[in-house]
């Protein structure tokens, strides 16, 4: 089913294993994919339907034929660039390696094909939906926290999916309607700390993706102590360190 979170994107590597690793998350995450095992499948592709055909380029550097750095090169000379986003995911090159020689061209993303499914549709989402201000305020790293809830008498799991110092996305099967006010509490990793935290259930993904990993809801803080605030802020810049994703005034996405 479309809708209109959905987003089209081309997804171009020689390896089936991450072509299909990528098509699975980014599928169950609700977006369209089209699948292209080397860089001359992008050109003609492209070429065939448009660029406006696409939301999104995720782009290995290493194919046969043609590869990345040839498929961006061919893009700007056809007055491509800039027509959709494109997401370097790459297993060989250093960013700082890869960034060097697609300077000019445009591109600035880039994404390790080990990142796990949480980190690749967090990356993905956020230069699809660049406007979605209460995600995009503060920091927001990646992570995976089992924590419960109470609703309607009941206790209630789920998986807390990412974070930022005002809000989280949990995953949950539960039926939890936006403004719904919500008492929880989970532990942080590496940090030693447990936190309080009443939130209020801001976004509602789509009925379709409630059974798959990336089915639940975006919560906004409205109620967090002075010290658990703390604990969670050191946290996020201390996973977001780790996986050396710059902070929000930096970026350009």
């Amino acid at each position: 089913m479309i809708t209109t979170n959905t987003k089209k994107i081309l997804l171009a590597d020689d390896s089936v294993f991450f072509r299909t690793k990528m098509r699975d998350v980014l599928v169950d995450a609700g977006h369209l994919v089209t699948l292209v095992e080397d860089g001359q499948k992008v050109v003609e592709k492209i070429t065939e339907e448009g660029a406006e055909a696409f939301d999104l380029m995720i782009l290995d550097l290493e194919m046969p034929e043609l590869d990345g750095f040839g498929v961006v090169e061919w893009m700007s000379e056809n007055d491509h660039i800039g027509r959709f986003p494109i997401l370097i995911a790459t297993g060989v090159y250093k960013e700082s390696e890869a960034m060097t020689r697609l300077k000019g061209h445009g591109v600035n993303r880039f994404i390790t094909k080990e990142a796990p499914p949480e980190e690749i549709v967090f990356i993905v989402n956020k230069i699809l939906f660049p406007t979605e201000t209460f995600e995009r305020v503060d920091d927001r790293t990646p992570i995976e926290i089992a924590t419960t809830f109470t609703l309607d008498g009941e206790l209630k799991g789920g998986v807390i999916l990412n974070m930022s110092v005002s809000g989280l996305f949990l995953k949950t099967t539960a039926k939890l309607p936006e403004g719904m006010i919500i008492e929880f509490d989970f532990s942080l990793p590496d940090v030693e700390k447990k936190v309080e935290i009443v939130g209020v259930v801001k976004r509602v993904t789509k009925e379709s993706a409630k059974d798959n990993r990336f089915g639940g809801v975006g919560i906004q803080f409205t109620k967090l102590s002075p010290m658990d605030k703390r604990a969670v802020e050191v946290f996020v810049a201390s996973r977001l360190k780790d996986i050396r994703r710059p902070k929000a005034s930096d970026r350009k996405y």
